[in-house]
């Protein structure tokens, strides 16, 4: 019995492993399948890339919307889609899991790993996490925001140290100031004027318009 109880506190003391983005760090937009960015006062605070195979997709962006931009046949970008897909994995594997309801409007939470079975949703209220740590949330099928959504760090949080592991896609909708990474199965659609901090990273493809985004 003391052996249990000591096994299961030193469980819920071990830190959690931790996520990078590797050779993707640097990236504020990456999509698989291509990019499309519908806004002219568009601005990633970091590199936009494609996979080298889709870089006639990647369409709608100037010099202006981007700090660098990685295709056609580029080491750079095959190198961070290899590792964005690691990093994606790791998310969607990480252990263990505490299963939180997928509505987190006016939601507080500590450091950890959370899953939600199926959708997860925040309208127009505030999702708050406190406290230094990394934070993983493994949803299992769609990512939707309603227009201003908040996600808020407090007590020393970080976005770069979030990761949403979204098991199908996300739609970030206009004015949601979100944070943390954003590693989705298949395409991320983010809205008008809203703000990211953190790298956005779509199985297929990323639409943007008039946003600004920082990536990790």
């Amino acid at each position: 019995m003391l052996f249990t109880t000591l096994a299961t506190l030193s469980l819920l003391l071990s830190p959690i492993s931790a996520i990078t983005l590797g050779r993707a760090s640097g990236f504020g937009v990456f999509g698989n399948a291509g990019t499309t960015n519908a806004g002219s006062t568009t601005r990633v605070r970091g590199n936009v890339g494609v996979d080298p195979a889709a870089c006639g997709s990647a369409t709608g962006y100037g010099a202006a919307n981007y700090a660098a931009f990685y295709c056609p046949a580029s080491t750079q970008s095959s190198n961070a889609a290899t590792d964005l897909a690691i990093a994606r994995a790791a998310a969607a594997g990480a252990t263990p899991a505490t299963p939180i309801s997928g509505v987190l409007n006016g939601v507080t939470l500590t450091p950890g790993i959370y899953s939600i079975t199926t959708t997860a949703s925040l309208g127009g209220a505030t999702l708050t996490l406190n406290g230094a740590g990394t934070y993983i949330f493994q949803v299992g099928t769609a990512l939707t925001t309603a227009t201003g959504a908040i996600v808020a760090l407090t007590g020393g949080a970080t976005a770069c140290d979030v990761w949403w592991y979204i098991g199908s896609s996300a739609t970030i909708f206009a004015g949601t100031v979100w944070k943390g990474n954003i590693l989705a199965t298949s395409g991320v659609a983010v809205g008008n004027q809203a703000i990211i901090n953190g790298t956005v990273y779509a199985g297929t493809s990323v639409t943007l318009i008039a946003d600004d985004i920082t990536g990790c």
